[in-house]
Order: structure tokens, then sequence, then C-alpha cells
């Protein structure tokens, strides 16, 4: 199934278009960041947790109740409370620019020293 996101729902059901609901939405949302074997999160503009990937909640020790719907800066207590991390997202979302390999090293408690190359890319899903 093709569904276009940047089409109104009245054009869309014009034209043909499979239309689904927000919890289908959801649900395929969720299945594509979950086929990502490196850890993903997915923002929206104001910087709260959309959908995160089974995977980062195994490298972060975090669960889906304590992270989706929440300002990344709070998630794990503060942790991701990091200042190059966010100058760097305060600079490039409202401009929507790509990020390519921006590394960040930083200890987390209880899984330790991390280091993470950070990407961001614009979707419309």
């Amino acid at each position: 199934m093709v569904v276009h996101a940047n089409r109104t729902l009245p054009a869309a059901v014009k034209e043909g278009w499979p239309v689904i609901t927000a919890a289908q939405r959801r649900s395929l949302e969720a299945a594509i960041v979950d086929t990502v074997r490196e850890p993903l999160v997915v923002l929206d503009d104001a910087l709260r947790v959309v959908v995160a990937s089974r995977s980062f909640y195994r490298a972060f020790a975090a669960t889906p109740q304590d992270t989706e719907g929440r300002l990344f800066w709070e998630l794990g207590n503060g942790q991701w409370n990091i200042p190059s991390l966010r100058e760097l997202l305060a600079a490039v979302i409202p401009r929507h620019t790509t990020i390519e390999e921006f590394e960040v090293e930083h200890d987390f408690p209880f899984i330790g020293r991390r280091t993470m190359l950070f990407e961001r890319e614009e979707s419309i899903l």
C-alpha cells in the first residue's frame, strides 16, 4: 500500500488513494523504525520523541512509556541534555538542514561512556 502523506484527505479520497487511521499510521511508523538495526529516534519539530526503535531502547536502557511524547532533553532524567547536541539541533531544526555524522561522546549513568554519530533527515511521514 502506498500512502501519500502530503495530500489533503479530500484529495486523497477523490483520487482513490487508501486512507489510513491515525492508529494505522502510528503502527506503520513504528514498524518502519523497528527495521533499523542502529538505535534510532524520531523527533517532531518541538524535539519531542515520536517513536524510537527497539535497538534504541536496548542500547540506552529505556522504555517506550518513558520515551515517547517526551522532550528529547528530558529522556533518562536529563541525560540527553548535552550542550553541543542541543546547540546543533536548535540551529538545524528550524532551517530544515541535514546533519551527517555529528559525533558526540557522553557518559551515561548506568550504561557508561558512549560515542554516537547523529544524523538528521527531514521526513514527511
